[in-house]
């Protein structure tokens, strides 16, 4: 059965325009429902918080959510997808343990259900898959086994697992194949289960299938080591399905990072950041051409988003936005917004012409922590990119009590301030459908609970 990944699709347009305070507001739905009351809590596996936390929940303002749900206390969620308007699936961490579970909570019901536990110091959701005809949505997942020091995989379907556990792989397009790396890269008929070695080198690794399936684009070890923990040195190859051939492209050799698809078949985005250096580099396969369009210290916010849809790219470092498409190609600059309230004033100072002055670009900044944007996304449709604005993590020396979401209309340059007031905001996801934004926060009074927010959006 074909396959479309829904979630992890973003989308851009060939105009970007971000506004600031002279934006007008994008409209939003705001419900009378809060899956936070008593009254809507049922079942023996709810974890909706009762009491003392349930009125510091409705302390927020109401048109900040319109279905809120709390969190059992110590319990924190490290990765997250929106499967529909009521159901979410989640990682969770259960206090300081290596203890993982993954649960899908119900909105409506505020009904917990695990459907996944294990101990892993980490477990990543791959997105949601959504099958064609009568099928539940697919969520694959991945997990680091401690004793074996490999990752493995499973998928979830209707809260069920599905497919059993096995060495992380990726799928052909067409379905037919299965890429499995362990000490090569190996594929596997999806027919008949035959497994057969495609590339001589151990550490070969990155497989990116090619949309007709054909072949696939890989990392190709050299055979050489680069020291100071970089591990093996790369060179980007390409493997031809038919007749088994492997060919190296004309780029550089050494570290590569990883590696992932911006326009599939065409471009790849490179992340080739090591230590204490953030590295994206854009691959242009048909040239073929390499462009290090970001190599800097990790130290201001820096965050990027890009949608194969609309060929865009977007890098957000020292006070600006800079608008690419997919090519590496130069679009314009845009300024973070500024002036919107009090703690996002603009430093005076900043210089958008001296980036070597190291002057923040937000005022609070001074003297305090990071602020900034950072955890750009955008919507599937590629209507909206959303992203954090405030304290970039959390230190005691902060002047911005939290984060806001701001989303922009990338159609009309409209901006919105999705959560009207500052949160500590983990984490958000949009939607498939684009018409809502799932935000992970906690209050500043009660930092042990976690609390889940659903935002509409029209």
């Amino acid at each position: 059965m074909r396959s479309t990944r829904k979630w992890m699709a973003a989308a851009m347009l060939s105009l970007i325009i971000f506004a600031s305070s002279a934006c007008e507001s994008v409209q939003s739905e705001t419900g009378t429902e809060n899956i936070i009351s008593p009254e809507n809590s049922t079942g023996p596996n709810s974890n909706i918080a009762k009491g003392n936390e349930n009125d510091q929940a409705r302390a927020i303002p109401e048109q900040l959510f319109d279905k809120i749900l709390a969190l059992s206390p110590n319990h924190w969620v490290s990765d997250f997808e929106v499967l529909n308007e009521n159901e979410i699936v989640a990682v969770i961490q259960r206090g300081d343990t290596s203890d993982r579970q993954i649960v899908s909570l119900n909105m409506k019901s505020g009904e917990e259900t695990l459907l996944w536990e294990g101990e892993t110091f980490r477990v990543d959701l791959d997105g949601v898959m959504e099958e064609q005809g009568d099928s539940e949505p697919l969520i694959s997942f991945q997990y680091y086994d401690l004793e074996s020091s490999k990752w493995y995989m499973e998928d979830i379907e209707g809260g069920k697992l599905v497919n059993g556990e096995r060495l992380y792989q990726t799928k052909s397009p067409d379905g037919k194949w299965l890429t499995v790396t362990d000490n090569g890269i190996w594929g596997i008929s999806a027919e008949t289960g035959m497994k057969v070695r495609w590339t001589p080198g151990e550490d070969d690794s990155g497989v990116l299938w090619l949309p007709d399936s054909s072949g696939f684009v890989f990392l190709q070890s050299t055979g050489e080591q680069l020291g100071d923990g970089a591990g093996p040195a790369y060179e980007l190859a390409h493997f031809q399905l038919d007749n088994r051939k492997i060919t190296a492209y004309s780029l550089a050799k050494g570290f590569w990072g990883g590696i992932e698809w911006l326009d599939p078949g065409k471009t790849i985005l490179v992340h080739n950041g090591f230590d204490d250096m953030i590295g994206l580099k854009i691959v242009d396969l048909d040239v073929p051409s390499e462009n290090q369009v970001l190599l800097t210290e990790y130290a201001d916010p820096i965050g990027h988003a890009f949608s194969t849809l609309s060929n865009m790219f977007v890098v957000s470092k020292s006070g600006e936005f800079t608008v690419m498409q997919l090519d590496g190609t130069l679009v314009k600059r845009v300024p973070w917004p500024a002036d919107l309230d009090e703690y996002t004033q603009k430093n005076p100072s900043f210089s958008e012409n001296n980036h070597e002055s190291k002057q923040p670009y937000y005022e609070k900044e001074l003297d305090g922590g990071k602020v900034g944007p950072y955890m750009l996304q955008f919507s599937p449709d590629g209507k909206h990119l959303a992203f954090l604005l405030g304290a970039v993590g959390e230190s005691s020396d902060d002047r911005v009590p939290g984060t806001k979401i701001i989303i922009c209309n990338l159609n009309t340059g409209e901006a919105e301030a999705v959560t009207q007031e500052y949160l500590r905001i983990d984490s958000f996801r949009w939607s498939p459908g684009s018409d809502q934004i799932a935000v992970i926060y906690a209050l500043p009074e009660e930092r042990s609970t976690a609390y889940l927010g659903v935002k509409n959006i029209k």
